[in-house]
C-alpha cells in the first residue's frame, strides 16, 4: 500500500493523464479515501470483526486490482472495444482505460484501507504473549518497513520493465 501510497501520481501519469497538476489532484483524492477508510475500519473492526473485515477487504482488493490491471493491459494492447468510435477526438481513447484505471486505484484504496489496512495491526498487537509483544511487534514492523523499501526502490524499474 505504501509504494500506491507514494507513487501514485505516478500510477495516474502511466494510466494516460498527461497534466501534473491532474495528476496531484487524483493522487490527492486517494489520499482521502485512504483517510476516510482507515477511519471507518477502526469503527467497524469490532462490529463486524477482524476476519470478516479483512476477508470483505481482500475482495475489494483482488476486484480492484483485477479492474486496474485490466485497464493497464487494455491500454497497451491497443484494444478498442468500441469505445473509441464514438469519440470525436482522436487519441481520446487512453482516457476511458485512464479512467478506468483510476477507478481501479480508487476501489484498491478503498477497498484496502478499512481491512488489510488496520486489522493485520490489530491482530499483530493482540496475538503476541504480554512478556514477547514488544519484541513481536518491533520485529513485525521491521520485516513490514524493510519490505516496504525494497518495494519502494524497486517500483519504477519493474514498472518501466
Amino acid at each position: 500500500i505504501n509504494t500506491v501510497m507514494y507513487y501514485s501520481p505516478t500510477i495516474v501519469q502511466m494510466a494516460g493523464f498527461k497534466s501534473n497538476q491532474l495528476a496531484l489532484l487524483l493522487s490527492l483524492i486517494v489520499a482521502g479515501l485512504n483517510a476516510a477508510g482507515t477511519v471507518v475500519g477502526i469503527y467497524m473492526i469490532d462490529r463486524c470483526g477482524r476476519r470478516q473485515l479483512a476477508l470483505t477487504s481482500l475482495t475489494g482488493v483482488i476486484v480492484s486490482l483485477g479492474i486496474l490491471s485490466g485497464a493497464f493491459y487494455l491500454q497497451s494492447s491497443g484494444l478498442m472495444l468500441g469505445l473509441c468510435e464514438r469519440s470525436v477526438l482522436h487519441g481520446s481513447c487512453d482516457s476511458w482505460y485512464g479512467w478506468l484505471a483510476v477507478l481501479g486505484l480508487a476501489l484498491y484504496i478503498a477497498s484496502f484501507s478499512p481491512g488489510m489496512g488496520p486489522v493485520p495491526w490489530t491482530v499483530n498487537s493482540e496475538i503476541y504473549p504480554e512478556a514477547y509483544r514488544g519484541i513481536g511487534g518491533g520485529m513485525s514492523a521491521t520485516v513490514n518497513w524493510v519490505s516496504n523499501l525494497i518495494m519502494s526502490q524497486t517500483f519504477l524499474s519493474l514498472a518501466g520493465a
